[in-house]
């Protein structure tokens, strides 16, 4: 299921006021690309529930769960597939039982996170960016989430790797400096070139389905040296020649 013309003019999303999830995959085949996908209610997986699968170029936000059940999983509850090129953002849970992954939740080893931007969610127990039950998390950005407990990820192992996140979790080339949004308060999670670069620019891991890729914004996935943290690649201005007239 692929949108024309992408999430920012392309929406899914609850009315009234049953509990209900957006979206469901469970086939190794199904893709989901180019929605905005928000305000599913109640269920773990609000916005997505999948076991196989890919969710693509996709803005996962403000979905909610809000009840006595143990709920895990608010934007996305994934036990297996591809989550890539997406935010998470505004994902709440105010269960009074678990709530793990205000963002995310993650369990099953053929789980992957890759160049996502996760911020600005909340959970009510541990893990208010992302939960790494199991699976792994790359080239993505987790920051500026909430919880009791590790309000941006919570790891089980050893689950993230050339990401930008607080605090420090080990691992291959991550990072922990502020990412620098250009403006996070209007929702705008481009990386900042000026007055001051990113950290998260060139910063992570080139693989194969990059080349001739495009990132969240349409854009080409790499623009300079290497590839960007997060969902979007941002160009970096090439020092031209100033000739002072006199």
């Amino acid at each position: 299921m692929r949108s024309v013309n992408g999430a920012d003019v392309t929406t899914v999303q609850r009315t009234g006021t049953s509990e209900i999830r957006i979206f469901q995959l469970t086939h190794a085949g199904a893709v989901l690309d180019g929605f905005t996908i928000r305000n599913g209610y109640g269920v773990s997986g609000a916005g997505v529930y999948m076991t196989a699968g890919t969710v693509a170029n996709c803005d996962v936000r403000d979905n909610l769960v809000k009840n006595w059940a143990a709920m895990n999983g608010v934007g996305i509850y994934m036990a297996g597939g591809t989550v890539t090129n997406c935010t998470l953002r505004q994902n709440s849970s105010s269960s009074f039982f678990n709530g793990f992954g205000g963002g995310v939740y993650m369990t099953g080893a053929s789980s992957l996170v890759e160049n996502c931007t996760i911020v600005d969610n909340l959970c009510s127990n541990d893990g208010g960016g992302i939960y790494i039950a199991a699976g792994s998390v790359s080239n993505s950005i987790v920051y500026f989430n909430n919880a009791p407990s590790n309000p941006n990820y919570r790891s089980g192992g050893n689950g993230l790797a050339c990401s930008c996140t607080t605090p420090d979790p080990g691992g291959t080339s991550n990072i922990t400096d502020n990412p620098m949004f250009v403006d996070s308060s209007i929702n705008n999670y481009l990386l900042q070139v000026k007055p001051t670069l990113s950290p998260c620019i060139d910063k992570g891991m080139k693989v194969a389905w990059m080349t001739g890729a495009f990132d969240l914004a349409g854009d080409p996935r790499i623009q300079n040296k290497g590839v960007d943290m997060g969902a979007y690649e941002s160009l970096v201005p090439v020092a031209g020649t100033v000739i002072a007239a006199h």
